[in-house]
């Protein structure tokens, strides 16, 4: 976890045992924009996090493309380590993923940014 940060607000849901997507929104968005797509994703788990200064994690200032970053990678790190994750991000959520491949390169299984 980010020291001193407090956890991201995000949505999990689908089969517990199904690989997950990680579903990373643009800016001035938040995690609602994924709602369609989480809707056909039923054979698979979508974890839907808020990045800073977003949705349910308004609260949270933003501070750096980095802390987000690791932020999102605390998130991730709730799910179970064998569980394969799949990593979707438009915008600013490609930025982020992109520099969460570069930190956690063995977490993900695909990538599309």
């Amino acid at each position: 976890m980010v020291k001193g940060s407090p956890m991201l607000s995000f949505v999990l849901d689908g089969p517990d045992d199904a690989p997950a997507i990680l579903c990373l929104h643009g800016l001035g968005m938040a995690g609602w924009c994924w709602d369609p797509v989480r809707a056909d994703l039923t054979d698979f788990g979508a974890l839907v996090p808020d990045m800073p200064g977003h949705g349910g994690s308004a609260a949270m200032p933003w501070e750096t493309l980095a802390h987000t970053a690791d932020s999102v990678i605390d998130v991730v790190e709730t799910l179970p380590a064998g569980r394969p994750v799949y990593l979707v991000g438009h915008s600013l959520g490609a930025y982020v993923g992109w520099l969460m491949l570069g930190k956690r390169p063995d977490r993900f299984a695909r990538a599309v940014l």
